[in-house]
């Protein structure tokens, strides 16, 4: 699926479908699903909605702000009338588009949890709204019940039952990753809710630290911490290699790194400490040596183009001067 929004630069990709998701002002859905594929059978709904959708905009002559139409469907690459019914297997390909103001997303999941795809899903779909400053469940029943995955401990997700999602993407104008010196940390409702979902229930174990890292590496490609953040994530790791992994994985979005040596006070050694800062310098070194050589390697590349461009000139420059003398010259006596 592909929403987009102009005057946008920033994106939000989600793998439920395999395809990322891109924010704009208008919105152009491009839905590519396997219809005989388990995992997604139970998203077929969103592709009838679609059809539906379309076709009631035509007929309603686009009135009001806005427009929405249906402009491509195929079923295997051939193209399928909307009117038609679904069939039970195939690839079906759905290009929707809306200019009507709006400023969230929502659409349905149905994952079946005894399915291993489902879960899959499931998980990956937990893991962004915890991760990804606009994505969140709007809501959720398992087995009709309301459910959250606030209640479940991390990465466990239920083997059993039918989950229903309302999932809700909100639509910024601006991108949320500025970069770092224009970027906020991560606000503090969803940092807590991060960092309770690390620490897991109460009486119950916690996840182990390669889960905890795992959920971490994909905090940190979206959200920007303070060192008293980064000081909390460090803490709830429970072993020497995961900390140290934590805190080298965090520095780069850390927004005060002036106070990033205050994030280490947990570890017991110093040695710890020092192996830390030695990385993150070495990190550093290493960025900077990369960011040089594409600089150079710019520069070259602009400096063959440049005495491309001059040659060529000189060339017509004599071209000219050549035609010019011939013209001049007297015609040859006979």
């Amino acid at each position: 699926m592909v929403f987009r929004r102009q005057r946008t630069t920033g994106e939000s990709a989600l793998s439920v479908c395999s395809a990322p998701l891109r924010l704009e002002q208008h919105v152009h859905v491009e839905a590519r699903v396997v219809l005989s594929q388990r995992g997604l059978v139970d998203q077929r709904p969103l592709e009838p909605r679609l059809l539906q959708r379309g076709q009631a905009a035509e007929s309603s002559g686009g009135e009001g702000e806005g427009a929405e139409e249906l402009r491509e469907c195929k079923l295997n690459d051939e193209p399928l009338d909307p009117s038609s019914s679904l069939p039970g297997s195939g690839v079906l390909q759905v290009v929707y588009f809306s200019t009507l103001q709006q400023d969230m997303i929502t659409f349905d999941i149905a994952l079946d949890l005894t399915s291993a795809n489902d879960r899959a899903i499931c998980l990956r779909l937990w893991e962004r709204s915890l991760t990804t400053p606009t994505d969140d469940w709007q809501s959720a029943t398992l087995d009709g019940s309301a459910t959250a995955f606030d209640a479940w401990q991390y990465p466990h997700v239920p083997d059993a039952g039918s989950l229903a999602i309302t999932y809700a993407v909100r639509l910024a104008i601006k991108p949320y990753d500025r970069g770092l010196f224009f970027s906020p940390p991560m606000a503090n409702p969803p940092f807590q809710r991060l960092l309770r979902t690390l620490e897991g229930k109460h009486g119950e174990a916690p996840c182990s630290d390669f889960d905890k890292v795992s959920l971490l590496r994909q905090a940190a490609t979206r959200n920007y911490f303070t060192t008293v953040q980064i000081k909390s994530l460090v803490d709830v790791v429970s072993y020497r290699k995961g900390k140290i992994e934590t805190a080298v994985l965090l520095h780069p979005r850390c927004t005060d790194q002036a106070n990033f040596v205050q994030a280490l006070k947990s570890l017991e050694k110093e040695t710890d400490r020092q192996d830390i800062l030695e990385m993150v310098g070495a990190s550093i070194k290493k960025r900077m040596r990369k960011e040089v050589k594409a600089a150079q390697q710019a520069s070259g590349i602009i400096g063959s183009l440049a005495s491309s461009v001059a040659a060529s000139a000189a060339a017509r420059a004599e071209g000219g001067e050549g035609g010019a003398l011939a013209a001049a010259a007297p015609p040859p006596e006979s």
